[in-house]
């Protein structure tokens, strides 16, 4: 189920906004994608990857995004597209058998419950096309942020400086290889970014490219 502090403390109050597709996905996509015809975003927030993958060439790009603000901002932006945005859960999306050439979750699944997670994971794997591929980034648990006390909770609510914070779910390597076992792991890499100034801390993502199996 979506959170609502996406909507209600981020996207309504302005905040990530951003203007720049990730550069993990613009140098992986070169490197793996030839076709070009179907692809999913899923938390699309306000379409920075949006715009890069309609320059990539895509002739039909799905963006899944629940928060109502960041939908609005990118139906402003992608008007008369060959882009279909669909304000809506993960959960409460139609996920057609063998369309997708790509789908992308840029930190998005990450922020859901376990149980959603998984679903969500299974329709995936069931909407790639055989030789489709699926981006992901997950949170890691060598991240100075996690609590293994508040797994399925909340967190960083001192980065958002809002004390409800957002939910939040961390992975360590064996329960990656669990989630994605239906699919087939092309790449899995483990990145760190180790902050000392102002405050010492520590962000560490699971990068992970797979195919359907």
């Amino acid at each position: 189920m979506f959170d609502n502090n996406w909507e209600n403390i981020i996207y309504k109050k302005n905040k990530q906004i951003n203007k720049y597709p990730y550069d993990w996905i613009v140098s992986n996509t070169y490197k793996f994608i030839t076709n070009k015809f179907y692809c999913l975003e899923l938390g699309s927030g306000t379409g920075n990857n949006i715009d890069f993958l309609l320059n990539f060439g895509f002739k039909n790009i799905d963006s899944l995004e629940a928060s109502k603000t960041a939908a609005r901002i990118q139906q402003r932006k992608f008007k008369k597209k060959n882009i279909k945005i669909y304000n809506r859960d993960f959960n409460m999306f139609n996920y057609k058998a063998d369309k997708y050439d790509l789908v992308i979750d840029r930190v998005s699944l990450t922020h859901n419950k376990i149980e959603d997670i998984k679903n969500t994971l299974d329709n995936i794997s069931t909407s790639l096309k055989q030789d489709g591929y699926f981006f992901s980034i997950m949170f890691s648990k060598n991240s100075s942020f996690y609590n293994k006390q508040k797994q399925n909770s909340f967190f960083f609510q001192k980065e958002i400086n809002n004390q409800k914070g957002i939910l939040t779910n961390f992975f360590n390597k064996s329960e990656i290889l669990k989630l994605f076992k239906k699919f087939k792991i092309i790449k899995l890499s483990h990145e760190t970014r180790q902050d000392f100034i102002p405050k010492n801390k520590k962000l560490c993502n699971w990068n992970i490219i797979c195919k359907k199996k």
